[in-house]
């Protein structure tokens, strides 16, 4: 099975090097149930080159992708056999992640048989449902609000230039000051922590195109689009309904594109819980449908 983990802002918090939260638990919560856990870095993160591409559909697939041939390659030097059949979860930019591994996966065919999506709390619906709840401090967090978008910008520039300074995406001082914050060694609290609002950090333009996109900037979108397709295998949705990180209606989006598609999935609400509490509480449910689906 995979694990796709949730956002980190340190390098070095990552499945393969010093990982806290998710990405240090879930991979051996699923492990000692008799799993073999694939649980990639994603690109520039751990022993990678370069920034990370963050919430990048695209290099979140291949980075797992490449993952399943040398995974297989180290387990027959270990002298074990591994099935073909692929389960996935993952949480928060894990579950986007997910659902473009899924979609990989499917189109490629090939020897990897995908049996099951599990995401949860993933930001599905970037264009339509999440920044625009990220520009409404009722919905989300305000400082969390700003560090995710932040990333996500500075990020997106570079592959998708739509600004040509970082002066026309964050006002004074703010623009001389926060690409630093994403040098892999501060953590996404503390980035969050020193950031204002979003309404206060990015510069009006800025915030008219979050909310009208256009250009390179809804191209990019376009290219992060997880759910506008129809799986051929079990997918269920898990989300919490007092999540002020992922809102919950990105859920129900992902949902209703897939059976627009001509799919099936199923949203699973796990009631008032925040963004983490997604995770607590799905990962013992996740763990033993994919147990059941491998009895079969």
């Amino acid at each position: 099975m995979v694990y796709e983990h949730s956002t980190v802002t340190e390098k070095q918090n990552v499945p393969s090097d010093r990982p806290t939260g998710d990405g240090l638990l879930a991979p051996p919560f699923f492990a000692t149930a008799g799993f073999a856990v694939i649980a990639p870095d994603y690109l520039g993160l751990g022993a990678s080159n370069g920034p990370h591409p963050f919430m990048d559909a695209p290099s979140e697939a291949s980075a797992t992708r490449d993952l399943l041939p040398a995974a297989e390659q180290a387990a027959t030097h270990l002298g074990v056999h591994l099935s073909h059949d692929v389960l996935l979860t993952g949480h928060s930019q894990g579950g986007s992640a997910v659902m473009a591994v899924g979609q990989t996966l499917q189109r490629e065919g090939g020897p990897w048989r995908m049996r099951a999506l599990a995401p949860m709390a993933g930001p599905y619906d970037l264009a339509a449902t999440e920044l625009p709840a990220i520009l409404d401090s009722r919905a989300v967090d305000p400082h969390r609000a700003s560090a995710y978008l932040a990333y996500l910008l500075i990020a997106w520039n570079e592959l998708h230039p739509f600004a040509p300074n970082l002066g026309e995406v964050f006002t004074p001082p703010f623009a001389d000051t926060v690409d630093a914050l994403f040098d892999g060694t501060h953590g996404f609290g503390d980035i969050a922590a020193a950031l204002p609002p979003p309404q206060q950090l990015f510069q009006p333009s800025v915030q008219e195109l979050i909310t009208h996109p256009s250009g390179s900037f809804a191209a990019a979108l376009a290219a992060s689009e997880v759910c506008r397709w129809a799986p051929r295998v079990p997918t269920r949705l898990y989300a919490g309904q007092a999540d002020r990180d992922v809102v919950f209606a990105n859920s129900d989006a992902c949902r209703a594109q897939i059976n627009a598609a001509g799919g099936h999935a199923t949203v699973i609400d796990l009631g008032s819980v925040d963004h983490v509490g997604t995770a607590i509480l799905a990962l013992p449910a996740i763990r033993h449908w994919f147990l059941a689906l491998s009895d079969h």
